[in-house]
């Protein structure tokens, strides 16, 4: 099945706590460009615009929340030990700014982030994950006893390695 890309696209202007936002409607779904998931103000106007176009709560959007792989932009993978504190900060602030989200539209505890991550990921390992999603505010973070197996694959479409992962899941705490 190829994918077609609508053209059309939405653009949010500021208003003096909000920044402008561009989004896109792409195979009937409603994608936000240009957010820092390090900043809560962000995730605001991205939760906003889906809430619009879904004619959804909040809440509904943002009651699990996945995420596969953060890195720090940029990283250079000669020295992998030096990738590891960046990392951590990624999550922990990451972290941080879904608790701002949640706390600015009212929403209480019951939000899981479910985080995939290889098993042997030299950016971070389980241990410092959790580490740096109990850092930014989550009351427990547990991992799942199942392995995924998945096939990574490459940009051009052509290439593909086998890959295992973790699934942890973190319930925010505030």
């Amino acid at each position: 099945m190829e994918s077609k890309i609508c053209s059309k696209r939405i653009t949010i202007l500021p208003t003096p706590k909000k920044s402008i936002k561009e989004a896109a409607l792409i195979d009937n779904e409603i994608w936000v460009f240009g957010v820092d998931g390090t900043n809560a103000s962000h995730i605001i106007d991205a939760v906003t615009i889906a809430t619009q176009f879904y004619q959804v709560k909040p809440k509904d959007i943002l009651s699990n929340i996945y995420i596969k792989n953060l890195n720090v932009e940029g990283q250079n993978e000669g020295n992998m030990p030096l990738l590891v504190k960046p990392n951590m900060s990624l999550y922990e602030n990451t972290t941080r700014a879904l608790i701002g989200t949640c706390n600015h539209f009212g929403i209480q505890p019951g939000i899981n982030i479910h985080v995939y991550s290889s098993s042997i990921n030299p950016k971070i390992s389980k241990s410092e994950l959790h580490q740096a999603l109990r850092a930014g505010g989550t009351k427990s973070v547990e991992t799942d006893s199942r392995k995924i197996r998945h096939k990574v694959g490459s940009n051009n479409g052509q290439d593909s390695v086998p890959l295992v992962s973790n699934l942890h899941v973190a319930s925010l705490g505030f």
